[in-house]
């Protein structure tokens, strides 16, 4: 919210749909807003992502890597299947979206 009371417009890809209450709260601030609904761990999604946000607004000047996961369990429980997800979201997804919004 800080960087739409800032003037920025805002591009938001996201696993769930938004249902109105983001975009109506950002679009007070007098910028625009537009939604992506993806999963970031699929591939070619960040180039897809990057290539959406550059279509609606022109290119990307902040990046916000805020997407994250966090399975617990028992350490001996915790498992490949725990693990690799979280890794996929919290650390791949957000190094290719910055390597992507890099090239611009």
């Amino acid at each position: 919210m800080a960087l739409a009371k800032a003037g920025a417009n805002i591009f938001i890809p996201s696993f769930v749909k938004d249902n109105g209450e983001t975009k109506e709260m950002i679009e007070k601030q007098g910028v625009e807003v537009d939604f992506m609904q993806v999963d970031i761990t699929a591939e070619g999604a960040p180039q897809k992502i990057i290539a959406a946000c550059c279509e609606r607004f022109g290119t990307v000047d902040i990046l916000v890597n805020n997407a994250g996961i966090c399975k617990l369990n028992k350490v001996l429980d915790f498992g490949r299947a725990d693990w690799d997800p979280m890794i996929d979201v919290n650390l791949t997804a957000a190094f290719e979206l910055s390597y992507e919004a890099a090239k611009l």
